[in-house]
């Protein structure tokens, strides 16, 4: 019986102690993610456990679960502002070892230390007690950055040669790999050679609006003339071009009347309409190629970030504020304001952003009436997308109330919350 107890007690004290439930929350607190041994599996030693993972929002609604390897000693747990990712991040480099494991339920992308574009040798010259990240508060935090269809989350990498490097949380990719990047393309997109052999048709005016969202795409008008009727143009290519070979060269291709009718020496004119897509924000030189060369003057377009809810303009007041508020429909908010300590672009309150979006969806596009002079008065430019369609409303606080008094605080809410 004595021999019995000790040998129990001998394997007790073997047992490695548990690591415990690893709880992370996203900033903000709006998302809670929490990492623990599966029900039943309390007393299954860590390494060979089940574990699961729980992502939940604030009020502890589960969003999604998954079942998850055991917290190692060298990893750190983060989770993204918006709860759509967990990021593993291990302190130790390995070239062919993942350094990074970001995952959503049973989707798992890694990122390998060789990918980072570090140097290996000095990485390893740190020796086992070093860490490829640097010696920072916050060396791994979540960013955000403009797309054309939004905004993109970013994991930042503060590393210990003082480099940030910045993986796409949606493709897993660092972004010098290729990480947040939307291929470029023209719709109808000229594809391969056909037969009869297509031609590049005669261009004599090209066009397209100076400003457009980068999730609308952007309409290029393309006029010309074909030598005879019975041509029609069928696709765009796209390719390269300039002497830095970041100008958009856009040219139409055109097939010919099927053979055996009669040919009618005749000019026909055509217009026709080549859609832009994937143009990241910023400006951008598009070129329109025909027969005769390229069609001058080059068109230059602006492009603004997509995916956009709505936009609050706000000026005046006692201190001079001078804002402009962008609601996004993924749930982030950025601030562009005098006021330097406002944060830029950040994950919005979830409740708040949603409250929000109700009220802008039942607001009539109706003008304010008459205001009241009062030289304090904030004035409010509130332009928002039902639809597709935008509607814009102007107003101060001497006239601005009811529906447009309700949507206009909604906003302020939104970009108030801390």
């Amino acid at each position: 019986m004595i021999a019995l107890v000790a040998l129990a007690l001998c394997l007790q004290a073997r047992e490695p102690s548990p690591v415990g439930e690893v709880v992370v929350h996203s900033r903000g607190g709006h998302f809670r993610a929490a990492l623990a041994k599966a029900p039943g599996q309390e007393r299954v030693p860590d390494a060979i456990a089940r574990w699961k993972l729980v992502v939940s929002d604030a009020e502890g609604h589960a969003l999604w679960s998954c079942f998850h390897p055991a917290p190692g000693p060298t990893q750190r747990f983060f989770l993204a502002q918006d709860a759509s990712r967990l990021a593993v991040v291990d302190t130790v480099y390995g070239d062919a070892q993942p350094v990074v494991t970001l995952r959503l339920g049973e989707d798992v992308q890694r990122v390998f230390g060789g990918q980072l574009g570090m140097d290996p040798n000095r990485v390893r010259a740190l020796g086992s007690q070093g860490t490829w990240l640097a010696d920072v508060d916050e060396p791994v935090r979540f960013a955000w950055t403009l797309g054309p269809f939004g905004p993109l989350q970013l994991l930042d990498l503060e590393c210990f040669d003082g480099v940030v490097r910045r993986i796409d949380l949606a493709s897993g990719l660092p972004l010098h790999a290729g990480g947040g990047r939307v291929p470029v393309r023209v719709e109808p997109v000229f594809v391969e050679e056909s037969v009869p052999p297509s031609v590049v048709p005669a261009v004599t005016s090209a066009s397209a609006p100076s400003e457009v969202f980068g999730d609308e795409g952007l309409v290029v008008t393309i006029s010309g003339t074909h030598p005879n009727p019975g041509w029609r143009i069928f696709a765009f290519a796209l390719e390269p071009g300039g002497p830095d070979g970041r100008t958009l060269v856009i040219s139409p291709r055109a097939k010919p009347p099927m053979p055996g009718g009669l040919q009618i020496q005749k000019v026909e004119p055509y217009t026709v309409e080549a859609t832009l897509r994937g143009l990241p924000p910023g400006e951008h030189v598009i070129q329109v190629l025909g027969l005769d060369g390229p069609v001058k003057p080059p068109l230059v377009v602006l492009v603004r970030t997509g995916g956009i809810a709505a936009m609050l303009a706000v000026q005046g007041g006692i201190l001079g504020l001078d804002e402009r508020i962008t609601l996004f429909e993924n749930g982030t908010v950025a601030i562009e304001s005098n006021r330097p300590e406002r944060e830029s672009l950040h994950y919005a309150a979830p409740r708040l952003h949603a409250a929000a979006l109700a009220e802008l969806s039942k607001l009539p596009p109706i003008p304010p009436g008459p205001t009241r002079a009062g030289a304090d008065f904030m004035r409010y430019e509130l332009t928002w997308k039902q639809g597709e369609r935008w509607h814009t409303l102007a107003g101060d606080d001497g006239n601005v109330r009811g529906e447009l008094r309700r949507a206009i605080d909604a906003v302020l809410a939104v970009a108030n919350e801390r």
